[in-house]
């Protein structure tokens, strides 16, 4: 009996078509992974970035409620950098209206002073910044 010539299994261009194939699925995945691992990490920074601004703003509204309204003069925000409530990898910068330091109090309980609180963070290339407005107690 004679083979049939129907049954002679796959041919190298198949082979090859698969290989490619399954070479485009498994960058197209690792494309997606690495991508997602990248915002995975960025969002949690700008978690991280989100805490501290608001913790500083805390410790500002603590420092402000030492002020004296009948004469007005500066207060400052102390913390500790490299501490687990100031990472390292997060530097805060404060300017008020006139860029000045240390910042001044509000002149009177009716009277805001606006914030800026500024943290940056993936070597300087991302930042976020939170506006608040003092008022003396």
């Amino acid at each position: 009996m004679r083979p049939r010539n129907d049954q002679r299994g796959e041919s190298l261009i198949e082979v090859v078509l698969s290989i490619v194939l399954l070479g485009i699925v498994a960058s197209a995945w690792f494309v997606t992974y690495s991508n997602e691992t990248r915002a995975t990490a960025l969002n949690k920074d700008a978690v991280t970035a989100d805490t501290v601004l608001r913790s500083y703003a805390e410790m500002a509204k603590d420092a402000v409620r030492g002020c004296d309204t009948t004469n007005p003069g500066t207060f400052t925000v102390a913390y500790t950098i490299g501490s687990p409530q100031w990472p390292s990898e997060f530097p805060v910068t404060v300017a008020d209206k006139q860029g000045d330091q240390p910042i001044a109090c509000p002149s009177s309980p009716n009277f805001w002073e606006p914030l800026t609180i500024k943290t940056t963070f993936e070597n300087g290339s991302h930042s976020r910044s939170l506006n608040i407005d003092l008022r003396a107690p």
